[in-house]
């Protein structure tokens, strides 16, 4: 039963989530085709402080797996849905940029990556580690992984205007996020400046941010009873795209 919601009795959870995964990776043996996604976010989707709980149990987790051979013949992607969303972190730069570019590792087997078969996707994939790339451009890796792409195909650019590319082929170096379709809230290669630098600005702000707090309330007039009105009490930044 649950003693609270971090643990299993007297289990940290993030612990019983690795078992999990360890046992399933196990029990299909190394040479049985296999999929697993094993999604965890009790540690860190309210504080972000809490995520170093589960570092040093992440590390042997995996260091128990590849020394077992498991991944001796497997992708493992380690990956985030997002950053942190909550506290006042998220109002920082620092901390607008870490929501919008999660946490994304993947690994190949050495012997793939040596291998004919594998030496031309590891470059590609060294390489678009400096370009732009998304979430959806893992469903186009995993479809490569299903059905193999030729050499002609793994030396062949990406076209921009497909929203998943796979990772293991080149991607245009030139990418925006419109192509890739990011919106431009979410993009992080646009560049941001203080819309509150004047008197002009700051009035400007202001009325947008009354603007909203007057939309908001009467989308929820017709629920007063239950929805009380929303009031601006004050304006901490306002960020305008250049």
């Amino acid at each position: 039963m649950f003693s609270n919601l971090q643990c299993l009795g007297s289990v940290p959870l993030h612990k019983e989530w690795f078992r999990y995964t360890s046992e399933f990776m196990e029990r299909y043996g190394h040479n049985t085709s296999k999929f697993l996604l094993a999604f965890h976010s009790l540690l860190s989707h309210d504080d972000v402080n809490l995520v170093e709980v589960a570092d040093e149990d992440t590390m042997l987790n995996l260091k128990k797996l590849k020394e077992s051979g498991a991944l001796d013949n497997a992708l493992v992607i380690v990956m985030a849905d997002h950053g942190h969303r909550f506290a006042k972190f998220r109002a920082t730069h620092q901390g607008q940029l870490e929501e919008r570019l999660p946490f994304f590792s993947l690994s190949l087997p050495k012997k793939f990556k040596e291998s004919d078969k594998g030496r031309t996707a590891w470059k590609n994939l060294k390489a678009n580690k400096e370009r732009l790339v998304t979430p959806f451009d893992i469903h186009a890796t995993l479809l490569d992984m299903l059905h193999w792409p030729t050499e002609q195909e793994l030396n062949t650019m990406g076209d921009v205007r497909s929203r998943s590319l796979s990772l293991f082929r080149p991607i245009p170096p030139s990418r925006t996020c419109e192509e890739a379709g990011i919106e431009m809230h979410w993009c992080t290669c646009l560049n941001w400046e203080s819309a509150m630098a004047d008197g002009e600005q700051v009035n400007i702000s202001m009325m947008l941010s009354k603007a909203v707090v007057q939309t908001i309330n009467s989308h929820t007039k017709s629920q007063r009873h239950l929805c009380a009105p929303l009031k601006l009490v004050c304006q901490l930044f306002s960020f305008k795209f250049v």
